[in-house]
């Protein structure tokens, strides 16, 4: 291994039963270390002083990684030291692995660090592979490993799952979610990294190290749910990364997971990779459909073959299905998830469910009373002791539903007590099938359908795949309830048809994901010429699957580039203007840079109304919100009528008087013009924001404006991360130096809308605003408080905190303050050098 290790004699094994034991300190280090505790327990604020910073330096610099086994560790566990496999055991209650899984992990192609498409079927255990495969690349090459995972829910997730990991083997977990994670990232000498990322976030990453010519440090790129190359805007800005990473570090190794893939060829010559297929589960799936009274079994490749017929439904009026039955069988003992094709389907079933559940069966109701109870307290804390009315009927008794329309916080407790056993049923949308790991052992799908739109094929094959608990289930089950007529038929064709291809992203919207990419290669100098973006796109899966003349498809994009001034050619060689620089800094979407700057100029031409944030919020108010929101005039002009003085000015800066409002309310004022009627959405929207800025509760807020906690929650974090991204727009483009200064403050307290005394806790690990009021008002005001704390005293003092959740506050506070100091020494690195930080740190041992 390349870590350095001890020569001493003396010292003491680096771990005991391949476990990390802390460290020992003598001499020199201890003096130094018990200086730094001291410093920072002297510190009450939430940052570390320079001499701290000096301090850590020195004491990193004499010590030596304990995560390297002793020299009579094995590497027994596909090249790991056996402690792996102990934390594996312990953790995960895995002691061996699926014969699949030897089989991919000795693939002559992973050996020799080439790239993979692994295919198999949901539930198989591709996860482990990922795993196993991030943590050889820290331990064993000393190289840091990508995560890109499609959602930020699942990325949390992650996080949680790694944690023990990069605890006990000194590798440092880092959440790239949201307005999570630090770009670039912090380039540490003696950790190495693993970054769990949503596709944004990790496309951000790779641009940042490639700019800082850092992206050889990355040895490994894990991309789960690889089909999503074929999802719109989002698969556009995967293809770019991958693009990105392929050229610029060729070394790099590529693993793509996915369990519905159909043109694994052209996946595999776009990432130069080979394929590795399996149709191993560890649960055998037993897939059933439901056609009036009847039970059918399906059989591949054979018609479905019948089983047995039910007693028709007690509850016709209300569960004519006979839902209710299908979910009796199998709970509380077992576990059941229903998959409904809409939020409101959902939560009217999940109050059916509790309501018509035969009340003579007793134990429904007393199992795991005490932990329901629990969650109910537990559910109230989190939202300002408020709570859905719904959930509080039947939390109870098991049963609850989940969908986007609840809280991140809600949606978590849920998938918390659903995997302890506490809730025994959910009622879910069909975004739970491709978002957290939610085993079940019977998989219902309430209707073949999503929303107005048929199911398709990817989609129920990621529903089904959630039948089947490995290590608890001997078999998983769905049932498929299907009406007769055009739906029998419709769901047949369906069954019978092939997986869609995943195709490019790059040409849609005008090209906009190929006019982006485009932009981000002259940034960052890979490209400068319009020979070069033709070579480099051949490579593209773009280039692979296009049919039409690549070469014009790059003029026309070019000069795009060059008429919104976003490039400029000079002698055949293209460079970017300051206007492209900041749309390639933001990330903003190339064809969306000139209307921004032209927007924000004009904030700035007509007079940015600094008297209040309503303006700020105005401008930050995500542009993909305006085509959905549909405004409700009589609430908007009642909102108007709320507003200060000062608030108003934004109204008439913007030319909306209150007669207009009162002309929309009657409906006198005739069509809007689309200019029109985008502005006063975004007023709209703004008067949303205004509310949660102003600290009032997301509860109250969607309740006000008639829309759901959840969207409403979603949308704050959209706008966050927009502001985010316009904020980094700014710092490059001169004219808009104003919103330079302004919007980094701006931007980190409209991530959280509390007070500011609160944003420093905001940030560790599963804090919300009633967990972060609750540390403060129990004395733990500053992360180095929680960091020097242990669980039993913050489990004392703050009510309703478990013990493992105080555990991963703590790491994530300890997490925190070591890349604060990495960061500052990181900064203070490139302002003074090398040499003198090495004469900085002899000067402190001296």
């Amino acid at each position: 291994m390349a870590r350095r290790r001890s020569t001493s004699k003396s010292s003491s094994p680096a771990s005991v039963n391949g476990l990390k034991t802390p460290k020992r300190r003598s001499g020199p280090r201890k003096e130094l270390f018990e200086q730094l505790t001291n410093t920072r327990r002297s510190t009450r604020s939430g940052f570390i002083p320079a001499s701290a910073l000096l301090l850590e330096a020195a004491v990193e610099a004499t010590s030596f990684s304990t995560s390297s086994p002793s020299a009579s560790s094995e590497f027994s566990f596909y090249g790991l030291p056996d402690c792996v496999k102990l934390l594996f055991e312990r953790h995960r209650k895995i002691s061996r692995l699926y014969a699949w899984q030897e089989s991919c992990l000795n693939h002559k192609t992973l050996k020799n660090g080439g790239n993979l498409i692994l295919s198999l079927p949901t539930g198989g255990g591709k996860t482990l592979i990922a795993e196993i495969l991030m943590l050889k690349q820290a331990l064993l090459n000393c190289k840091d490993s990508l995560l890109i995972l499609p959602f930020v829910a699942i990325v949390q997730e992650k996080i949680r799952s790694l944690a023990v990991f990069g605890e006990e083997l000194d590798i440092c977990v880092e959440e790239y979610a949201a307005t999570k994670g630090r770009l670039p990232p912090i380039g540490r000498r003696k950790q190495r990294s693993i970054f769990v990322a949503t596709i944004e976030k990790a496309h951000s990453i790779v641009n940042s190290l490639i700019e800082k010519g850092r992206l050889d440090r990355l040895g490994l790129v894990v991309v789960d749910e690889l089909h999503m190359l074929g999802d719109g805007p989002r698969g556009a800005v995967m293809e770019q990364c991958l693009a990105m990473v392929l050229h610029a570090a060729p070394s790099c190794q590529i693993v793509g997971m996915s369990a519905t893939l159909s043109n694994t060829s052209e996946l595999c010559r776009f990432l130069r990779a080979d394929s590795f297929y399996s149709d191993f589960r560890p649960v055998r799936l037993i897939e059933r459909i439901k056609l009036g009274d009847w039970i059918y079994r399906l059989e591949p490749n054979a018609q479905p073959v019948v089983e047995y017929q039910m007693e028709p439904s007690k509850n016709k009026k209300e569960d004519g299905d006979n839902v209710v039955e299908l979910v009796n069988e199998v709970i509380p003992f077992h576990s059941c998830l229903v998959f409904c094709s809409t939020k409101k389907n959902c939560e009217n079933l999940c109050g059916a469910i509790a309501r018509l559940l035969p009340r003579e069966r007793k134990e429904l109701k007393q199992h795991k009373m005490a932990e329901r109870r629990a969650l109910l307290e537990t559910m109230r804390q989190e939202l300002d002791n408020r709570m859905c009315p719904t959930l509080e009927r039947t939390i109870p008794w098991g049963i609850a539903y989940h969908h986007s329309g609840l809280t991140t916080e809600e949606r978590r407790l849920i998938q918390d007590a659903y995997l302890d056993g506490v809730l025994c049923v959910i009622c879910c949308t069909s975004t739970l099938a491709a978002g957290v790991n939610l085993p079940a052992k019977r998989v219902i799908i309430r209707s073949p359908m999503i929303g107005n739109g048929p199911l398709g094929l990817a989609q129920y094959k990621q529903m089904v795949g959630r039948a089947g608990r490995a290590g608890l289930d001997s078999t998983g089950e769905s049932i498929t309830i299907v009406q007769l007529g055009a739906q029998k038929q419709q769901f047949s064709q369906m069954l019978s048809s092939p997986l869609a291809s995943c195709k490019s992203q790059l040409n849609v919207d005008d090209c906009a994901g190929l006019q982006t990419l485009l932009l981000s290669l002259i940034s960052l100098k890979i490209i400068n010429s319009r020979v070069a973006a033709v070579s480099f796109l051949r490579g593209t899966l773009f280039g692979i699957q296009t049919n039409v003349d690549l070469e014009r498809l790059t003029d026309e994009a070019i000069l795009s580039l060059l008429t919104n001034n976003l490039i400029a050619e000079i002698n055949d060689e293209i460079s970017p203007t300051a206007l492209g620089r900041g749309s390639h800094a933001g990330p903003v979407n190339a064809q969306r840079a000139p209307a921004l700057f032209d927007d924000l100029k004009l904030a700035l031409n007509n007079g940015l109304v600094l008297s209040s944030y309503l303006h700020l919020l105005f401008c930050v108010v995500p542009m993909e919100y305006l085509s959905t929101m549909r405004i409700n005039w009589d609430l908007f002009y009642r909102e108007y009528c709320k507003l200060n003085a000062q608030e108003r000015q934004v109204f008439t800066m913007l030319k909306v008087s209150e007669g207009y409002l009162v002309q929309r309310i009657s409906h006198h004022g005739g069509s809007i013009e689309k200019e029109q009627l985008m502005k006063l959405t975004r007023l709209y929207l703004a008067l949303m924001l205004n509310h949660l800025w102003k600290q009032k509760p997301v509860w109250d807020v969607a309740t006000r404006f008639d829309t759901t906690r959840g969207w409403l929650q979603s949308f704050l974090q959209s706008t966050s991360s927009n502001a985010s991204s316009i904020a980094r727009f700014c710092e490059h483009v001169p004219e808009l130096w104003p919103f330079k200064l302004l919007l980094p403050d701006f931007v980190r307290q409209l991530a959280h809308c509390v007070q500011m005394e609160l944003i420093p806790l905001m940030e560790l690990q599963g804090v919300k605003t009633g967990r972060a009021r609750q540390l403060y008002h129990a004395g733990f005001k500053t992360v180095s408080a929680v960091a020097e704390a242990d669980a039993s005293q913050l489990t004392n003092l703050v009510a309703h905190l478990s013990r493992r959740q105080a555990q991963e506050m703590i790491a994530s506070a300890k997490n925190l303050l070591r890349d604060e100091i990495a960061g500052r020494m990181e900064e203070m690195n490139e302002l003074c050098g090398d040499k003198m930080m090495q004469s900085m740190m002899a000067n402190a041992f001296a």
